[in-house]
């Protein structure tokens, strides 16, 4: 959607086939593009410790992943969540 060349950041939509967030985690962090905010995830041993740099200076405190909408079924119900 957008892309901020002042701190090197990308604003994505993505939909993901099953919902579940780690697939994005996963397929984002293979390709070298992992998510503001982001855990370890995927960070190999030897760059640990330069990850945690980065993640101290991007100052985001929480994962950077938000859902626009939820769907799910519950007993028999279909459940449609919007922000």
């Amino acid at each position: 959607l957008s892309y901020n060349p002042f701190l090197d950041i990308s604003l994505l939509k993505i939909t993901p086939l099953t919902g579940r967030t780690h697939q994005i985690r996963l397929h984002l962090s293979s390709v070298g593009h992992r998510i503001v905010g982001e855990g370890l995830y995927g960070v190999i041993d030897e760059n640990a410790r330069e990850y945690l740099q980065l993640k101290r200076e991007n100052n985001a405190p929480l994962l950077m992943l938000h859902a626009a909408s939820l769907e799910f079924e519950f007993k028999g119900a279909i459940y449609q969540i919007a922000s």
